[in-house]
């Protein structure tokens, strides 16, 4: 029942209740959306049903839940595969970004020219007794020390043993 000024109306009918938004279903036993899952789209408003989400065709994705359209992988990377949440770079040492679309180059890799392709870094060799942290620097025990304090936290219980 629905109370309102000057009186009582009743029970909502189904149509008198918001329809679902695109990229989300209301199943009719409950008028809570739903969202399409990660892989599928939802094109219309007002679906009552998962079978109403469809599946992104091949060279397109849809990367998390309740999307109204898929998105296209772009020119740097494809999916041959329909209903997928991501996109595979062609080149090697790339990773696939799905908030832009575009392969950027991995940790260890370093971009070729304007080609968009990612080359092996080399690093050059570490002397003096430093060694090489995760971004390629070359680090003496003190800039360890120094990059530990700020990086890695300890946890208190595990300090007790020592």
């Amino acid at each position: 029942m629905i109370a309102v000024k000057g009186g009582i109306l009743g029970t909502p009918k189904a149509e008198d209740r918001p329809s679902c938004q695109p990229g989300y279903y209301c199943p009719h036993d409950s008028g809570t959306p739903v969202p399409c899952p990660r892989g599928t789209y939802g094109p219309l408003a007002g679906a009552t049903s998962v079978k109403s989400c469809v599946s992104c065709l091949p060279h397109f994705f849809s990367p998390r839940p309740g999307l109204a359209a898929c998105l296209p992988c772009g020119h740097q990377a494809q999916q041959p595969l329909p209903g997928q949440d991501h996109c595979v770079c062609q080149g090697e040492g790339q990773s696939f970004q799905p908030s832009d679309g575009k392969c950027v180059c991995t940790l260890g890799y370093t971009p070729w020219g304007e080609s968009g392709m990612c080359v092996p870094t080399i690093y050059k060799i570490c002397r003096d007794r430093r060694t090489r942290g995760q971004s390629g620097e070359c680090l003496s025990t003190e800039e360890w020390g120094e990059h530990c304090s700020q990086q890695v936290h300890t946890i208190p219980a595990l300090e007790s043993l020592t």
